[in-house]
Formats: C-alpha cells, sequence, structure tokens
C-alpha cells in the first residue's frame, strides 16, 4: 500500500499535465495507470477512483469520444457524491465537461442543466468571486446566445467580463470575448451606441493580445465602422 500511493499520485500528477498540453491519450495512459493502482490500495468506490474516472472522461472528452467520456464521469461524479457529497470541486468539473459535451452533440437544455448546476457548486465552494465562477458565467452566456436567450446571455457575461478583468484584466483572451459578444448582441437589438461601446473595449483587448495587425483586430474594426456609417447615413 505504502509503495502504491506514491505511484498513484505521480501517474495521476503525470495525467494532468498530459491534459493540460492537449496530448490526450497519454493523458489517458496516466489516468488509468493511476486507477489501477487506486483501485488496488482503496478498491473500486473510493473518493480516489472517482476523481480518477472523471479525468479520465475529460481526457475522452479531448478525444471527442463522447460516449467513453460520460460513462466515465457519471461514474466518477457518482462515487465522489456517496463519499463527500455534490457540493465537490471534482463533481464541478464533471458537469461542466458533461455541459461541453451535451452541447457538442446539439442538446442544449441538457447543457444549460450541466452549467447551472456547475455554477451552483463552484458558488458553494469559492464564493462570488473566483476564476472558476468567471468561467462558469462565460459558458452559460455563450450558451444562452446559442439559445437567443439574450437577456440571460447578456446578464452572464456582463457578471463573467467583471470577473475576468478583476482577474486577469484587459489583455486576455475570455475577456476580448465577452466584450465582443455583447456588442454582438446589443448590435442585433439595435442599442448601437451600447454595441459600440463594447467593441472599442473588445478592440483595445485584442490589441493587447495580438497587436494590431490581426483578424481579430480587423473584424472588431468592420463592426465599429458598420456602426459608425450606419450613424453617419442616419444623421444625413
Amino acid at each position: 500500500l505504502h509503495d502504491a500511493l506514491p505511484i498513484c499520485i505521480c501517474a495521476q500528477g503525470m495525467g494532468e499535465c498530459f491534459l493540460n498540453l492537449r496530448q490526450y491519450e497519454k493523458a489517458l495512459e496516466m489516468y488509468f495507470y493511476s486507477l489501477g493502482f487506486t483501485i488496488q490500495c482503496f478498491g473500486d468506490d473510493d473518493y480516489e477512483v472517482g476523481s480518477n474516472q472523471i479525468s479520465i472522461g475529460m481526457a475522452f472528452h479531448g478525444l471527442n469520444k463522447y460516449e467513453e467520456a460520460i460513462k466515465y464521469i457519471e461514474s466518477g461524479i457518482k462515487i465522489i457524491k456517496d463519499k463527500a457529497g455534490e457540493f465537490h470541486d471534482c463533481v464541478g468539473c464533471g458537469y461542466n465537461t458533461l455541459g461541453v459535451i451535451k452541447k457538442a452533440q446539439g442538446k442544449m437544455n441538457e447543457a444549460r442543466e450541466y452549467y447551472l448546476k456547475t455554477l451552483e457548486i463552484d458558488y458553494q465552494i469559492y464564493g462570488e468571486e473566483h476564476p472558476n465562477i468567471a468561467v462558469a458565467l462565460y459558458n452559460l452566456g455563450i450558451l444562452c446566445m446559442d439559445l437567443k436567450q439574450y437577456n440571460d446571455a447578456q446578464k452572464y457575461l456582463k457578471d463573467a467580463l467583471k470577473l475576468f478583468l478583476k482577474f486577469y484584466g484587459e489583455g486576455y483572451l475570455n475577456t476580448a470575448l465577452c466584450r465582443e459578444y455583447l456588442g454582438t448582441m446589443n448590435n442585433d437589438n439595435k442599442n448601437y451606441e451600447e454595441a459600440e461601446k463594447f467593441y472599442n473595449e473588445a478592440l483595445n483587448s485584442y490589441i493587447k493580445l495580438f497587436g494590431d495587425d490581426d483578424r481579430n483586430v480587423h473584424r472588431v474594426k468592420q463592426f465599429i465602422q458598420k456602426i459608425n456609417n450606419r450613424e453617419s447615413i442616419k444623421s444625413q
């Protein structure tokens, strides 16, 4: 037992590294290696087994193997909920990944339910201001845009934007994306003054990230120019 435990921890850590590097096959190799030792040490219903299974599911998701991902994530969530309750960060990660999968499968209402569960868990664990909260709000905002639930989308994205600015500042991709999406929704609703404000802020973020000669910068400049052209014609 004492010899196997460090191997479990090491293999799990290597799996996380490979997952972050998007080397999903190598991540799976490490996660399954860790899972075997974890079951050997603690049995097949231990909390660490559940955590490992969720990680395996996330790696399968990276390979677009959705059915395998769902199977392992749901199994892992059940084990952790039985051992530690629902309000646990691993459960939140599992629900978030299930939401991403359901969205990719076009099951948008199911995706929304999983994203809402993720947000509820994150609020319980981290409070109202945390990077994980920002990501959960952002995911909900984008999903609501896809569902054409624009009032909800704007609320979630504005809340996400505040947190992205707080934790990461102007030169962060999700900061720029929030601003651009808010600009687009306001533009579609003919709130041109508000749209131009968000587009200009998105433009500044994209320039900080990528410099002046970037496709994102050019795209947002075109949006701003269209608003200015519309206002110019209107004033004639």
